[in-house]
């Protein structure tokens, strides 16, 4: 029988070596028998061998190693009970051979990655999540670097996330920083751990279930996103959802966020303490190859106040040309850098003398910034297949027109908060829908002066949502006396469709 490489020796071809008696135990036995697939032989054997691990090293790890991989195998095929997975995980983290405790790490990954329920009991296990951040400190390199895949996989949930920054893995990670510097492909799972778990550090986001993100947006039929996605996704502007006033205060996904604003003034005096507490969102390489780039570069810059144009922009559009102004002068010199212009108080306490006079502030980023926001923006990804969902939020005073007429390159969902705008959302002047980050050039209001017939108006007050397609021109605008305020407050959640993804 041929021996196959990285295996035990077996039965057939080590039945001249002598064997030391301490080998001849049940556990061999067990080992090489039919009953070895099952689990509660596995558990047995793998916690006898543990507590006396130290005892017998020589002839109990190889068993340990075996049992610890077909547990392993086991979660990937048919899940065992994660109770009993959950009181051996920290013993085998902990463990002071190597070998026991990477595969302890590989198992934490594999369970978090079996289904959200399966990885929500994993992280909230306070003993598996402290031994996991301690196996990051290893001074082995393999044990280390499985730990932080493990991080990694735990990170795919909101919750996850939470509980991971709250034993202090970002803090960990970041000391282990020297390893950014060896080439290998696993020190991008670093890098990306890291990413993770401090872009939303402070405000993390609790989830949502899906079903409520779905009944936020395309109503509380059961048919309602499926109807969407056949008839209306990338084909037409439509009203996807519109609650009535008592609905709306009672069951809107967005009361969460707009009572932590306070938008009953009469002016929205909450925007200079958003801005006061809000901090640069740099922006990354759109592919997650790009991280470990992002995070050298960035290194210097993160948590540094807002950035214009980054962060923020504060414009209108007016004149019979309809071209966009900026408010601040430092937009027309010839050598600003829209990356390069820091944000400090007295142009945050400016952002609101800017709005009396007709300027629409826009924030981007929003779900960096806010729990609730993040928590649909991750809704909505999940309901599209999609990897992230972009946020921004707009600001319009009475009679006012922020941005010009334009297009996108990704799908639009625009919510409306608060207040009333008017939408024009024109026809499709091109058969080929523009591909993600691809350049996009402003049409000529000359261009489409004359498709007022093919231009559809909508109106957006309080609780409705409007879908425009990728490549539709569109522009929106506030009139005086649509409501008692005056002002508009909506929020856009880009569906950015990546070309994997189409």
């Amino acid at each position: 029988m041929e021996k196959k490489q990285g295996s035990r020796i077996t039965s057939s071809n080590c039945t001249n070596r002598k064997r030391k008696p301490e080998a001849l135990s049940s556990h061999n036995f067990h080992l090489h028998s039919n009953s070895f697939s099952n689990f509660d032989t596995i558990f047995g054997v793998l916690i006898s061998s543990l507590h006396k691990l130290h005892k017998q090293p020589k002839s109990l790890l190889p068993l340990i190693k075996k049992c610890s991989d077909k547990l392993r195998l086991s979660l990937e095929q048919h899940p065992p009970p994660i109770d009993s997975i959950l009181a051996l995980l920290p013993t085998l983290l902990r463990s002071r051979c190597p070998g026991v405790a990477y595969r302890g790490a590989e198992i934490v990954g594999v369970a978090a990655l079996v289904s959200l329920e399966v990885n929500e009991r994993v992280v909230l296990d306070g003993e598996t999540v402290r031994a996991l951040v301690s196996a990051l400190a290893s001074s082995n390199r393999r044990v280390s670097m499985a730990a932080c895949n493990a991080v990694l996989d735990l990170c795919v949930t909101s919750v996850g996330r939470e509980n991971i920054l709250s034993f202090s893995a970002l803090e960990a990670l970041i000391e282990e920083e020297g390893l950014f510097y060896i080439s290998s492909f696993k020190t991008q799972d670093l890098a990306e751990s890291i990413f993770r778990l401090s872009i939303n550090d402070d405000r993390l986001s609790v989830p949502l279930p899906l079903d409520v993100v779905q009944r936020g947006f395309f109503g509380r039929s059961n048919s309602g996103f499926k109807d969407f996605m056949l008839n209306i996704w990338e084909l037409s502007p439509s009203f996807v959802g519109r609650l009535s006033r008592a609905s709306f205060e009672r069951d809107d996904i967005f009361n969460p966020f707009l009572e932590s604003l306070n938008t009953t003034e009469t002016f929205p005096s909450f925007l200079s303490s958003i801005l006061h507490n809000m901090v640069s969102c740099l922006p990354s390489a759109s592919d997650e190859l790009g991280i470990l780039r992002f995070l050298k570069e960035a290194r210097h810059k993160l948590g540094c106040p807002i950035i214009y144009q980054q962060d923020l922009r504060v414009l209108r559009t007016k004149g019979h040309l309809k071209e966009e102004e900026h408010f601040f002068p430092f937009v027309l010199d010839s050598h600003f850098r829209e990356d390069s212009y820091v944000f400090n108080l007295d142009d945050i306490l400016k952002c609101e003398e800017a709005f009396t006079v007709g300027y629409t502030v826009a924030l981007r980023g929003m779900e960096f910034r806010f729990r609730r926001i993040a928590a649909i923006a991750d809704g909505l990804a999940s309901l599209f297949g999609q990897p992230s969902v972009g946020a921004n939020m707009y600001l319009t005073p009475p009679d006012s027109q922020g941005l010009a007429r334009h297009y996108d390159d990704h799908c639009v969902f625009v919510c409306q908060l608060f207040g009333t705008k008017k939408w024009r959302v024109f026809s499709r002047s091109s058969v080929q829908l523009p591909r993600l980050y691809d350049p996009l050039d402003n049409p000529p209001c000359s261009e489409v002066d004359g498709l007022e017939t093919g231009c559809e108006l909508f109106t957006l007050r309080q609780g409705d949502t409007l879908y425009i397609p990728r490549g539709f021109l569109h522009e929106a605008y506030t009139e005086t006396g649509c409501n008692s305020s005056g002002y508009s407050l909506h929020l856009t959640f880009g569906i950015e469709v990546e070309p994997p993804f189409e």
